[in-house]
């Protein structure tokens, strides 16, 4: 099903064409005015025109307008749809997937015209492109590296053009070896290697998984999860996720005061990606990965940061939340940062199964995403 929000009207589309685990194309297309003045908008998927649901599509006239505070302007945002900072009101739609070759026309294009575009992509010479990115790889790296947006029309200087994320993609759309971009239950673009962030053997339960419906994880926090040890004492150990190195750590609060974070430490895992531990108990950082040496806030510049290594021990998770909140995240600061958390999958753990009365089985997953109310440990 895919959905189409327009001008205060929505409208879905079944799509039979749609292919998991592969490129699909979708444009959509704003028709000529007829004589009346009235216009509608076509979804095409792969090529293929799409029949609305109920069988009417979104369209306006003279008698029948556009609002205008719903009509579209300002900045063109791909993937998720958000005011672009981290604010209850940004919360909204998270996007599952990859983006590539992204073009925008001032004329209705025909079905013909669509279908070239999907086989052959864009050069920017088109007549009727107002602008357009592709996702070009920085280097001949093999496997392909990551990919920068680059404007391909001059309609707007290149500084105007900002990179949040790195796009993990393939030289082109029709590269085969894209199809190893969609392994795992949801679509993960990230560089770093991730276990479970506490020590091997210890059991823990996912207290609230991504995109929690009615939690605090959805919008820019859709991919975080809260655990809570098991068997008691609740403070338990919490372990570096990944190696990298810890650029931010903040211990010195105690209740009640900042109740929401608290205590954190962030690791830079890999370039615009680093994962987070929130709610630790004060100063357990200093106790656990500092031995107990006084522990200076590292200064500007990655030559001060701290090196971890994926399974050494971090801190303990604090009782204000009663839980480890952690996530994996574009790396940026601050409430305003416009910051986004990214899928992560991890890799070799347990799931404990009830099998019938009385009667409980581990299964192994060689990777995955734990979901909300799984028992689980790190093998």
């Amino acid at each position: 099903m895919l959905n189409v929000d327009l001008g205060g009207k929505k409208v879905n589309y079944i799509a039979p064409g749609y292919v998991k685990r592969q490129w699909n194309h979708i444009a959509l297309v704003r028709t000529a005015a007829d004589v009346s003045g009235k216009f509608t908008f076509k979804l095409y998927l792969n090529g293929v025109l799409l029949s609305p649901v109920g069988g009417v599509e979104i369209s306006f006239s003279p008698t029948d307008p556009m609002s205008p505070s719903q009509v579209p302007q300002g900045e063109l945002r791909l993937g998720r749809r958000t005011s672009g900072l981290n604010l209850e009101s940004s919360k909204s739609w998270q996007f599952y997937g990859l983006i590539d070759e992204v073009a925008v026309f001032d004329s209705a294009l025909s079905q013909a015209n669509i279908s070239q575009i999907m086989q052959c992509g864009f050069g920017g010479d088109e007549s009727a492109m107002v602008a357009g990115m592709t996702f070009d790889t920085y280097g001949l790296q093999t496997p392909p590296g990551p990919k920068i947006v680059t404007p391909v029309t001059p309609v707007a200087p290149v500084s105007n053009f900002v990179q949040r994320l790195t796009v993990a993609s393939g030289v082109k759309s029709a590269n085969a070896g894209d199809a190893d971009l969609f392994e795992g239950p949801h679509v993960a673009p990230t560089q770093g290697s991730y276990q479970l962030p506490f020590p091997a053997g210890e059991v823990w339960q996912v207290q609230q998984a991504p995109d929690s419906a009615g939690g605090s994880h959805n919008g820019f926090a859709a991919f975080s999860w809260d655990f809570k040890r098991v068997v008691a004492p609740m403070q338990g150990t919490v372990s570096a996720a990944a190696s990298g190195q810890i650029y931010y750590v903040k211990e010195g609060v105690v209740l009640p005061a900042d109740v929401t974070e608290a205590n954190a430490v962030r690791i830079n895992v890999a370039p615009n990606e680093s994962v987070l531990y929130l709610h630790l108990e004060p100063f357990s950082f200093t106790d656990i990965f500092m031995d107990g040496n006084p522990f200076f806030a590292p200064q500007t510049g990655p030559v001060y940061y701290l090196p971890v290594t994926q399974g050494d021990d971090l801190a303990k998770s604090g009782m204000n939340a009663a839980h480890l909140h952690f996530d994996g995240n574009d790396g940026a600061l601050g409430v305003n940062s416009g910051g986004v958390t990214m899928p992560i999958g991890f890799s070799d753990y347990e799931v404990l199964d009830f099998v019938g009365p009385n009667q409980q089985q581990w299964h192994t997953v060689l990777r995955g995403m734990p979901k909300a109310g799984e028992i689980i440990r790190r093998m």
